[in-house]
């Protein structure tokens, strides 16, 4: 899977981790399902959950996106947390995380939040 550096450390886009997933022969027949926890104008919780072709729970990830953390969000918040929900559930599957659970795209976001930047996550 293709990675992206940040300080030192490779992390996966949550693409690379769906791909790698749809494609696996090992994954032939398992599911991510997407569940609401809240959602309103401003702020969206999404579970991700991935089952085997039994049905049977795999892994789980959650996300949160706020309406107003950057200029991507503000009409894309829901489609962004479920591709976060999704990258995280991926990686707690064990799929790309070479360095971390977290997706490149976490992290990238985290570090933005943390210096004052706009936030711009790519939607999936």
């Amino acid at each position: 899977m293709k990675s992206i550096m940040i300080k030192g450390k490779a992390y996966i886009p949550v693409s690379e981790r769906v791909n790698y997933f749809r494609n696996a022969e090992t994954f032939k027949g398992w599911s991510i399902e997407t569940l609401i926890i809240q959602m309103d104008q401003d702020c969206c919780i999404i579970k991700a959950v991935i089952k085997d072709q039994y049905g049977r729970i795999r892994a789980e990830g959650c996300c949160m996106e706020n309406q107003k953390d950057g200029y991507i969000n503000k009409t894309s918040h829901v489609e962004n947390c479920e591709t976060g929900a999704w990258g995280r559930a991926l990686g707690c599957l064990g799929i790309g995380i070479d360095a971390s659970v977290a997706s490149y795209e976490e992290v990238d976001n985290a570090i933005k939040k943390q210096n004052n930047q706009p936030v711009d996550r790519v939607v999936f």
